[in-house]
Parts: structure tokens; C-alpha cells; sequence
């Protein structure tokens, strides 16, 4: 009952966060972002002292996890268009923003400045209100259920071969831990989507929002980039594009472009290799601030238990290899002006998922070595049955 009470303390500290910032936004003279920053963390200091959960996991994750993401939220703010007048929102509207880092001022404002969906051109099929209706949601249930299935499946299958998960990555060779982890890979993928497509269901249908999926056919990726950019984890892809990517090139350009200098370079070739330039450093620091991000998750998850290093290796390198990528794209019109017919998608097909799997054993091992692919949860009954049938 104590730790009941305690939670409910907590989250109801957490819950003040977003009240407090709308105030300060609602402010004729503006409070500037270390203030902001200040005031976010004393609520959270106040609860740490006077509300301790007795379950660390718990403590860390409802009060550091919910700083840092309040924290995000008010630097995301500030990347803002200034044409956006955040002080005239209302609260429904903020807590939208607060919540799914979007609302209906920004998507009325992204529709007047793009006249095209880029969500519909990166193929990418957004669930409008008006067509969520009942045999939507039964088809999404009826999704959700397969996707279970598959989970379990995956479960089964490690509890009947067991493995050890890798350090580093793997050998080019090894087909048996391929295998292991092209199954671990589809558990992972499975055990997002399963998390995922609920809460998101219904924060959206809450806010009366377009639903965006989680995943865009990731398995269908014929390279590094359509996989990062297009198909992985839409969302957190979106997040980092305009709170990291954007802003790192808009930085640089404004850095080393100024004035008369930007416009000298605006039609040659010389400007065409810097702006290259630029988006390469904007995709490293993207893929940066992701590995951070992961390695914030693998402690605050395990507690230090397993040691960090390995996601941060994982998105950096991916980070390099997209630039590498690209630069051969460019130099050679591989993927773009040739290799795109018969079996060359065949071919770029198989080698992006070849290094996918080569390097996940980076972003999979703290989980598989942490918890146990065996040690997942699923229904015992349904997993014996799956056993059965492996």
C-alpha cells in the first residue's frame, strides 16, 4: 500500500512539470531556458527527498526519466519556427505538444509550408480520425494478435536453443549467431510494436490526432539510410530530425556561410559540397545523440549492472556508415541513377541486412545479457504449445 501511495506521490509531482512550464510560457516577459531548466528540476529534487520509492528501478525511471523528458520538451520548444506563437496556445493544445511532440498548430503550420505530405512520399501511411473507425481498430486488434504470436514464437524458439549473447560484433561467418539474431531482432521489433501501437492508439484518439506507426516495413530496407530514415521508429526518426539534424545544419550555415558568403556558394558546386558536408555532420550528430540516448536507457534500466559503451558504438557507427553511403551515392549514382533494377535491390537488400545484423549484437547485447532471451515474459502455456511445434 506504502509503494502504491508513493507512486501516486510521484506521479503527481511529475504531473505539476507541465503546468509549471505553460505558466512560464503564458509569462509577458519571457523566462529564459536555464530558468526554465531550474524550476523544471526543483519539483523533481523536492520528490526525490520526500517521496523515495523503495523499488530504485521505479524511483529512477518516474523521476529521472520524467525530468529528462520534460527537460527535451522545453529545448525542443525552443527549436521552434519563431513564426509559431507558443504563447497563444491553449492548454489542451500544449499538453498535446507535452505529450506526442506535436499538436494542431505545428501540423497547420507544417501543411502550409510543405505542399507536398512528406509522411506520404517516404511511404509512410498516417491514420487520420475520420478513419479510425470500428473495423479499424478490429483489424489493428486483430494485427496485434499475430504480432503476440510471433513474440511468443520467438521466446519459445530461445527457450528451447538457448545462446549467450556476443561481445562486439559478429563474425562474418557465424550463420548460427545470424540466426540467433534475426530471431532476437524480430523479438525486439515485436516487443515495441506490442507496447507501442496501444498507448500511441489511444494518447491519439485522446488528442484526436493522425496515428503515425512505429515501423514502416523495416525488414524491406535496401539500405542503411531508407532504414534509419523511413522505416525505423518513424517517431524518434521525426524527434531527431528536428531537434538535432535540422538545427546542427541550420548552426553550421549560419556559422561558416554568412551573409554575402552563403550567397556566393547558393548555385555553384563549391555550395553543393558543403551543404553535403554539413548534412554529413548533422547525421553524425544525430546518430550521436541517439547512442547517448540508448546508453542513458541501458543504465537506467539495468543500474549499471551491464556495462556501457556498446549502443554508443552502435549508432555511431551506423552514423558513419550512412555518410559513407551517401558519399558513394553521389560519387557513383549507385542506388540512385543505376543498381536499382533487376536484382541490385535484390543485392543491396541482403548486404543492408547483413550489416544489420553484423552490428546488433552493439544494440541487442546489454538486453539479451541483462535480462535473457529465455528469460522473456509470455504465457507459459502458449509458449509450451509453440515449442511443441518448433
Amino acid at each position: 500500500m506504502l509503494f502504491v501511495l508513493e507512486l501516486l506521490a510521484g506521479i503527481s509531482v511529475s504531473s505539476v512539470l507541465p503546468i509549471v512550464h505553460y505558466a512560464l510560457m503564458r509569462q509577458k516577459e519571457p523566462v529564459n531556458l536555464a530558468q526554465q531548466i531550474l524550476i523544471t528540476a526543483i519539483p523533481h529534487v523536492i520528490a526525490s527527498v520526500l517521496f523515495p520509492f523503495p523499488h530504485a528501478q521505479v524511483d529512477l525511471f518516474i523521476k529521472l526519466e520524467m525530468l529528462v523528458f520534460s527537460i527535451l520538451r522545453i529545448l525542443e520548444l525552443r527549436v521552434l519556427s519563431r513564426s509559431i506563437l507558443v504563447s497563444n496556445w491553449s492548454f489542451a493544445e500544449y499538453i498535446e505538444f507535452y505529450v506526442t511532440a506535436d499538436n494542431r498548430p505545428l501540423r497547420k503550420q507544417k501543411k502550409a509550408q510543405d505542399r507536398h505530405d512528406a509522411w506520404k512520399m517516404a511511404g509512410i501511411a498516417k491514420v487520420h480520425p475520420q478513419d479510425r473507425t470500428l473495423a479499424y481498430y478490429m483489424k489493428l486488434l486483430a494485427r496485434q494478435c499475430v504480432v503476440f504470436v510471433i513474440y511468443c514464437t520467438c521466446v519459445a524458439y530461445f527457450r528451447k536453443y538457448p545462446f549467450t549473447a556476443h561481445v562486439g560484433i559478429l563474425s562474418v561467418s557465424d550463420f548460427n549467431g545470424l540466426r540467433n539474431y534475426i530471431v532476437s531482432g524480430v523479438a525486439g521489433l515485436c516487443i515495441m510494436d506490442l507496447v507501442h501501437t496501444p498507448i500511441a492508439s489511444l494518447v491519439f484518439a485522446i488528442f484526436d490526432a493522425p496515428f503515425i506507426p512505429l515501423f514502416n516495413a523495416p525488414h524491406r530496407s535496401t539500405s542503411l539510410r531508407e532504414f534509419w530514415g523511413r522505416r525505423w521508429n518513424i517517431p524518434v526518426k521525426s524527434y531527431l530530425h528536428h531537434m538535432v539534424f535540422s538545427p546542427t545544419i541550420k548552426f553550421l550555415e549560419s556559422r561558416f556561410l554568412p551573409g554575402t558568403v552563403k550567397d556566393k556558394h547558393k548555385s555553384s558546386s563549391g555550395r553543393r559540397f558543403i551543404h553535403h558536408v554539413f548534412t554529413a555532420i548533422g547525421c553524425i550528430a544525430s546518430f550521436t545523440v541517439s547512442g547517448i540516448a540508448h546508453e542513458y536507457f541501458v543504465w537506467l534500466f539495468f543500474l549499471g549492472t551491464q556495462p556501457l559503451g556498446d549502443n554508443f558504438c552502435f549508432f555511431f557507427v551506423h552514423g558513419l556508415l550512412c555518410v559513407v553511403e551517401f558519399g558513394i551515392q553521389e560519387v557513383t549514382g549507385f542506388g540512385k541513377l543505376w543498381g536499382v533494377q533487376g536484382l541490385w535491390p535484390w543485392v543491396r537488400w541482403a548486404v543492408t541486412m547483413y550489416v544489420i545484423l553484423l552490428t546488433d549484437p552493439l544494440m541487442a547485447g546489454p538486453y539479451l545479457r541483462g535480462v535473457g532471451a529465455a528469460n522473456l515474459p509470455a504465457p507459459e502455456f502458449l509458449v509450451k504449445f509453440l515449442d511443441a511445434l518448433i
